[in-house]
C-alpha cells in the first residue's frame, strides 16, 4: 500500500470530522455560551406543541411525547458515531490476517433508541443499531418499576448485569472501544429476565438475571430459529456500589463484582463457548486472539471492578477469570487498567441508581470565538488478556492505548486514540510476538 496515499486519505477523514463536528457543536453547546436567539429556539422546542388529540410534542434532551395525563411518556433519541483511521502491523501479522491494514471511514453507529413509561408503574426501551453493513436489535424490553422485594423488573432482550465497563454506554465510556477482555468475556446482550435494586441510601446496587444466550437479533435472523437455537443458558449477578463519595459526587470510590455461570452442553454444536477480541478498533474483523469454538459443559466468569474519582482525575479497573469444564479444564483471563484527567477541569458523572458512569458535561460549549473551548481529556490505559491453558493456543495480547477527548458540548464529542497492540503465542495461525499500530478518530453526536 502507497504510505502517501494511506496518509492523505486519514488526513482528508480528520479535517472533514473536525469540521464537522465544530458545526454541530454550534448547534448543541451549551445554553449559557448560545446567543440570544439559540437560547429562544432551544425554549420554544421546549415548550412543544398540543396536537389534536390531546398530545404534547416537544423537545427536551430527545424528542418527547407526552399522552394526556401523561399516562404515557416517550422519549426518542439518536446516536451517531463515524470513525475514519489506519491500522499499520508487522509484516508476519499482515500476513497472518490479510484484512488488518489498510485505512478506513465507516459509520460505527447509528442508533435509535426509543424509551418511555406507561403510568410510572411501567417503562420500556429499545434500541435499533444500523452500521456500514447490517441491522442490529439491541435493548427490547419491557420493565415494571418498584415490584415489592425485588425493584426494577425487566423481561426481553437486554444487558447480563456483568462488569462496569460493559453496562457503561457506549456515549460513556472513556475510550473509542472497550478494553480486550471485557470484549472477549462480558456476556453483553442476551433474551432473559433481570432485576435491579439498591440500598444503603442507594449507595449499593444489585442486579440478578436468568438469560438464554442467544446474542444480537440481526435483521436477517429468524426469531423463532434464534431462541430455538440457542447456544445455553447464562445465571449472571452483579454487585456494585459507593463505600464513599463527597456530597457533590466529584470524589467517590466505586467497587464491584460479578458472576456468572454458563449451562452449555457439550454434546450441542451450538453450544460451544468460544473467547476472541478485536484490537480494541472497530476499523477491522480479525480477531488477534481467539481460542475458536470449543466443547464444553459450562463455565464460570468472575470479575472485579475498581473505580477512583477525585476531582478530574479518574482511575478504573477491571480482572476477569474464565474458567471452564471443557477437556482438561482451561482457564482465560484478563484485565485493563486506565486513568484520565480533565484538562478543564471536570469531573467523570456516575450514576448512583445503576452503578455506572454515565455521558459527560462540560462547563462550557466549544466557542472559540467567545473564548470557550469546551472540555478535553486526556486517558492512557493498559489491556492483557490471556487466551492459552491446558492445549489451547489463542494467543496474548497486550494493548497500550492513548486518547484525547474534546466534549464539545453536552452532545458532540471528537475523539482521538492511538493503539500499539502485541500479540503472542497464537497456534493458528501461528504469532510468536508481532505488534499493530492503531491511530483512529470519532465523532460522536447524540440528538
Amino acid at each position: 500500500m502507497n504510505n502517501r496515499l494511506v496518509v492523505m486519505d486519514f488526513s482528508i477523514c480528520l479535517i472533514l470530522i473536525f469540521t464537522f463536528s465544530v458545526c454541530c457543536s454550534t448547534l448543541w453547546a451549551d445554553s449559557s455560551a448560545s446567543s440570544s436567539t439559540d437560547y429562544k429556539l432551544k425554549e420554544k422546542a421546549q415548550e412543544g406543541k398540543e396536537g389534536k388529540l390531546g398530545f404534547h410534542y416537544y423537545w427536551d434532551d430527545g424528542f418527547r411525547i407526552d399522552s394526556p395525563g401523561k399516562k404515557l411518556r416517550v422519549k426518542m433519541n439518536l446516536l451517531i458515531n463515524v470513525d475514519a483511521g489506519n491500522i499499520d502491523a508487522d509484516d508476519d501479522l499482515d500476513d497472518a490476517f490479510p484484512d488488518l491494514e489498510g485505512s478506513t471511514i465507516e459509520l460505527r453507529r447509528f442508533q435509535l433508541h426509543v424509551s418511555g413509561t406507561v403510568s410510572d408503574s411501567m417503562d420500556f426501551k429499545a434500541q435499533f443499531e444500523f452500521s456500514d453493513d447490517e441491522f442490529n436489535m439491541k435493548d427490547l424490553w419491557y420493565g415494571f418499576n418498584q415490584v415489592p422485594h425485588l425493584g426494577h423488573l425487566r423481561i426481553g432482550h437486554l444487558k447480563e448485569p456483568f462488569s462496569l465497563e460493559e453496562l457503561t454506554g457506549s456515549q460513556s465510556i472513556t475510550f473509542m472501544e472497550r478494553s480486550l477482555p471485557t470484549r472477549a468475556f462480558a456476556p453483553g446482550l442476551n433474551a432473559g429476565i433481570r432485576i435491579d435494586n439498591a440500598g444503603l441510601g442507594k449507595r449499593l446496587h444489585w442486579s440478578l438475571g436468568a438469560f438464554l444466550s442467544i446474542g444480537d437479533l440481526k435483521n436477517e435472523d429468524d426469531l423463532f430459529d434464534v431462541f430455538n437455537e440457542h447456544s445455553g443458558y447464562d445465571l449472571t449477578a452483579r454487585i456494585g456500589g459507593i463505600p464513599w463519595y463527597s456530597e457533590n459526587a466529584e470524589k467517590l470510590v466505586h467497587l464491584g463484582a460479578s458472576y456468572s455461570h454458563f449451562f452449555r452442553d457439550d454434546g450441542d454444536s451450538d453450544a460451544r463457548l468460544r473467547a476472541s477480541s478485536r484490537p480494541e478498533s472497530f476499523l477491522t474483523d480479525e480477531r488477534l486472539v481467539d481460542t475458536g469454538e470449543v466443547f464444553t459443559d459450562g463455565a464460570d466468569l468472575t470479575d472485579i471492578e475498581v473505580a477512583i474519582v477525585s476531582g478530574p482525575f479518574s482511575l478504573q479497573g477491571e480482572l476477569f477469570h474464565i474458567f471452564t469444564d471443557a477437556e482438561g479444564d482451561p482457564h482465560y483471563w484478563g484485565f485493563y487498567i486506565y486513568g484520565s484527567f480533565f484538562l478543564t477541569g471536570e469531573s467523570r458523572q456516575y450514576d448512583v441508581s445503576k452503578a455506572t458512569f454515565t455521558p459527560e458535561e462540560p462547563e462550557h460549549g466549544f466557542r472559540p470565538r467567545k473564548g470557550r473551548w469546551g472540555a478535553w481529556e486526556i486517558a492512557f490505559r493498559y489491556s492483557y488478556i490471556d487466551l492459552n491453558d491446558k492445549g489451547i493456543r489463542g494467543g496474548k495480547e497486550k494493548n497500550l492505548t492513548a486518547g484525547l477527548n474534546l466534549y464539545m458540548g453536552p452532545k458532540v464529542r471528537l475523539m482521538f486514540n492511538y493503539v500499539h497492540a502485541r500479540v503472542e503465542d497464537r497456534a493458528e495461525p501461528y504469532i510468536h510476538d508481532k505488534s499493530a499500530d492503531i491511530f483512529q478518530t470519532r465523532f460522536q453526536i447524540t440528538f
